[in-house]
């Protein structure tokens, strides 16, 4: 599968494993509750053997406290099993709505960049790029999926959403268009509150006068712009110059390999 992929141009690949096996397997089990390390990282490997090499992996890994702790173990075998090709991706995880979401202990949002810049330096200690997380500092780079004017979610219900959540309230605003009988019908004044910078009435004069503008331009979360008429800025902010000197260290060291 992996090689045909590469053969039809498929180019950049995210695939999950949440810290270590053993919290891995506990957090994303099949539905029969058999384990998956194991197979996902047996198919990584593979990936690294394919006969084709100009591909790039990211590495996602969803982390809470527990996680946090067994990052270590999953980057030890990145680092021996892995190469170049395969970066990885730090995500914290959040409560997305749902009957369970009181079950979930997520990490708190003043916290959260922190324990993010520590996983990276971790990756980085062990020559693996946190590739995605330096994104950040691209242009348009702290934009999110939804700002993005030719992103949806399509659902089962033919409807095309901009957010990936959805419920009745959320669906007020989110549902920008259909596909019915192979035609896409948009509403393009739903579609320009998430689609335009800072939405269809413009800019707010926090973010004209925001040096990180290039970076987010107002679409860090359109959903809570539209929904709370409040900019949602990047919590990255917080370690921006940490990040950097991060990567410029990254860099660094590859340089001559």
């Amino acid at each position: 599968m992996t090689d045909y992929l590469l053969s039809q141009h498929f180019k950049f690949f995210q695939i999950t494993l949440d810290g270590g096996r053993d919290t891995h397997n506990i957090n994303r089990p099949l539905y029969s509750g058999e384990a998956t390390w194991d197979t996902i990282f047996q198919n990584l490997i593979s990936m690294k053997n394919s006969v084709m090499d100009d591909f790039r992996v990211a590495v996602r890994v969803n982390f809470d406290y527990q996680t946090f702790d067994t990052v270590s173990q999953l980057l030890d075998d990145m680092r021996d099993e892995l190469d170049h090709r395969f970066t990885v991706f730090f995500h914290s995880i959040e409560k997305w709505g749902g009957e369970n979401d009181q079950n979930f202990e997520v990490i708190e949002g003043e916290l959260e960049p922190f324990m993010r810049k520590i996983l990276m330096d971790e990756a980085i200690k062990r020559g693996i790029e946190p590739y995605l997380n330096f994104k950040f500092f691209n242009p348009f780079g702290r934009v999110c999926y939804a700002g993005y004017p030719y992103h949806f979610t399509l659902g089962t219900d033919g409807l095309l959403r901009k957010c990936n959540e959805e419920d009745e309230k959320i669906d007020r605003f989110n549902v920008v268009g259909t596909i019915t009988d192979g035609k896409i019908d948009l509403n393009l004044e739903k579609w320009g509150d998430y689609a335009l910078p800072g939405g269809a009435k413009g800019f707010s004069d926090k973010c004209l006068e925001c040096l990180y503008l290039p970076a987010c331009y107002g679409q860090n979360c359109p959903k809570h712009r539209i929904q709370d008429k409040k900019i949602s800025c990047p919590a990255d902010f917080a370690v921006s110059d940490d990040i950097l000197y991060s990567k410029y260290m990254f860099i660094s060291s590859q340089c001559g390999k």
